[in-house]
């Protein structure tokens, strides 16, 4: 490639300083427009996986409720249960 460059008038070197000028700012654009596609996508996968991860700790705290509303209510059952036997048992020694 001959890059020996003839200009006629000092306004064609400036015209052309001028168009390599933005086809290099015009390159650095795309480039950069692509390392920020690439991102995004690492941020897409990033953010699903986030999701998926509060989905399962929303899961396992309704069941952690579930579990622990069963065991409240076998205790309150025991409770009652003895509440009922003591009364039984205090009613029998005032008879």
């Amino acid at each position: 490639m001959n890059w020996n460059l003839k200009f006629a008038t000092q306004n064609e070197e400036l015209l052309f300083l001028d168009l390599c000028i933005l086809a290099g700012l015009l390159f650095i654009g795309f480039i950069r427009i692509i390392l920020l596609l690439r991102q995004r996508g690492k941020m897409m996968e990033r953010t699903e996986k986030l999701e998926k991860q509060i989905l399962d700790q929303q899961q396992s705290i309704l069941s952690i409720r579930s579990d622990a509303n069963a065991w409240r209510g076998e205790m309150q059952r025991q409770f009652d249960a003895f509440r009922a036997e003591a009364t039984r048992w205090c009613g029998g020694q005032e008879s």
